[in-house]
């Protein structure tokens, strides 16, 4: 099987309750589960500036003040660095897929 090719499952635990607000809401908003997931994970993945944004706020109210400065000098050096390489996520992302392509052929 190719790496990228094979189909993953996620699965996660919530209340009746939150199942049934969540569903009702999907289908207020004429949206489907899969659809929301699966494009939230892309912008996780993608570094999306405004989802990161809201996760920090949302993360600061459950983490300790200690843990976000951290995370915040995280950013900021990664920021830097592909800054000072000029690269972009789809950069980075071509370059980790040379390097698997490599270790395929060693």
């Amino acid at each position: 099987m190719e790496y990228g090719k094979n189909r993953k499952r996620f699965v996660f635990y919530m209340t009746d309750d939150v199942h049934a607000r969540f569903i009702v809401r999907l289908m207020e908003d004429g949206i489907k589960k899969t659809s929301l997931i699966r494009d939230f994970i892309e912008s996780y993945i993608a570094d999306d500036p405004k989802l990161r944004e809201w996760l920090m706020t949302d993360l600061s109210s459950k983490k300790t003040a200690k843990w976000m400065a951290k995370r915040k000098r995280e950013l900021k050096k990664e920021a830097l660095q592909n800054a000072a390489f000029n690269l972009d996520g789809k950069d980075v992302s071509e370059i980790f897929d040379i390097l698997a392509e490599e270790d395929k052929n060693e």
